[in-house]
């Protein structure tokens, strides 16, 4: 690999951006890709899920599938430096290896849940960070919808959307309100 190369990895495997110039950074944002070059719960899960699949296909018991799986988590999240989207894919991860050995259904509500819970009790401050926030509203996007997503969507079953659009619109806005603080509330919250 030459340096620019190493530098997009070392991003994309660990967050650090540092090596990154600006030409790059302009690039993947310019391409809506920027995301790729943060550590995000499709990280962790793309690289959890593939360490669990290899452990279990060389013919390791499920027990021993989740050992390895989880020991890489939890380094691989003290490595990027326990930002709120790792942790909460952490935690949720570890809910799926819980229901694995458990012979248990997973539940991703559940599981986004308890991250929330556990994230709230060892920093409580990350209530108020973007990141956290953005990244739990985009889990219980999915959450919810994924059913219908699954399924195809289908209008009878979304009609329940309809009365509360401009809610989610006040929750949505009340959440964009907490990244910018230079504008005021009234400004932010544009109900029709």
């Amino acid at each position: 690999f030459g340096q620019e190369d190493a530098a997009i990895l070392k991003a994309m495997l660990l967050g650090v951006k540092e090596d990154l110039n600006s030409e790059i950074k302009q690039s993947f944002q310019k391409n809506g890709i920027a995301h790729i070059l943060a550590i995000s719960g499709l990280h962790i899960s793309f690289l959890c899920m593939s360490l669990y699949k290899v452990l279990i296909r060389i013919g390791l018991p499920v027990w021993a599938g989740v050992t390895g799986s989880e020991l890489f988590l939890v380094l691989y999240v003290m490595l990027v430096g326990f930002s709120p989207s790792a942790v909460r894919a952490a935690v949720m991860f570890s809910m799926f290896l819980i229901a694995k050995i458990l012979k248990r259904s997973y539940d991703m509500l559940t599981a986004v849940s308890v991250a929330a819970i556990v994230i709230g009790l060892v920093n409580p401050g990350y209530i108020y960070d973007t990141s956290f926030k953005l990244s739990f509203m985009a889990i219980l996007g999915v959450g919810f919808f994924y059913k219908n997503m699954a399924e195809g969507i289908n209008p009878s079953a979304m009609s329940f959307l309809i009365p509360t659009l401009p809610n989610i619109r006040l929750i949505t806005n009340s959440c964009l309100f907490s990244v910018s603080h230079n504008r005021r509330l009234k400004d932010m919250l544009v109900l029709q």
